[in-house]
Parts: C-alpha cells; sequence; structure tokens
C-alpha cells in the first residue's frame, strides 16, 4: 500500500482510506448476495473481496472468503451465512488494524 500511494503521490492515509471503502462496498454487495442465497454473486464478490484480502497479506479473511465461495457453490447457505456474519467482525479488526498504519480520512476529504 505505501509503495501504490508513493507511486501514486497520495498520502497513505487516502489509500488506505479508497482500499477500505472499496472493501466495505464488495463486502455489503457479498452479504446482500449471501442473503439472497444467489451464487453466483456470492463467488463473484467472494473472489474479489478475496483478493484484497491476498494483496495485503491477510490470510484470515483471504482464507474466509475462499471458503465462502466454495460454500456458496455448493448451496451450504447455513455455513455460508454463518462466515459471512463472522466476516463482519474480521473487517472491523483489519479497519482498526489499518488506522494504527495512518490515520485514515474518508475517501476525497482534505487533510
Amino acid at each position: 500500500m505505501r509503495l501504490i500511494a508513493e507511486r501514486k503521490g497520495t498520502p497513505l492515509a487516502d489509500e488506505l482510506a479508497l482500499y477500505l471503502s472499496e472493501f466495505a462496498v464488495e463486502f455489503e454487495q457479498l452479504q446482500a448476495a449471501v442473503q439472497n442465497e444467489d451464487a453466483v454473486n456470492t463467488g463473484h464478490y467472494a473472489h474479489l473481496l478475496y483478493g484484497r484480502c491476498a494483496f495485503i497479506a491477510e490470510r484470515e479473511l483471504d482464507e474466509l472468503f475462499r471458503r465462502i465461495e466454495s460454500l456458496a457453490a455448493a448451496d451450504e447457505w447455513d455455513q455460508t451465512r454463518a462466515l459471512a456474519r463472522h466476516g463482519q467482525s474480521l473487517f472491523e479488526q483489519l479497519r482498526l488494524s489499518l488506522a494504527t498504519v495512518a490515520p485514515i480520512a474518508p475517501p476525497g476529504s482534505t487533510h
């Protein structure tokens, strides 16, 4: 993330805020797909999210989203919903962890 921010010439906090904002939107879309038992969109958003997690070496969430993708493909919705709920708390932990790296302001805000 630091390297990307440097290459873009943006503060690290802005890059982290953008990352978390996009993650949050995709996670909300995943949760809606899980709620609707939509295997295609659940798989799609789980795949996007585990890619995001792999990018920052966030292994626990990476594995969780891979498992969600697999369970949705197998129509295992009770387990998929349980993992999606657990993912919410892990995402909050990630948000807090990244906030300790650099103060994070909402995307587009001025410093």
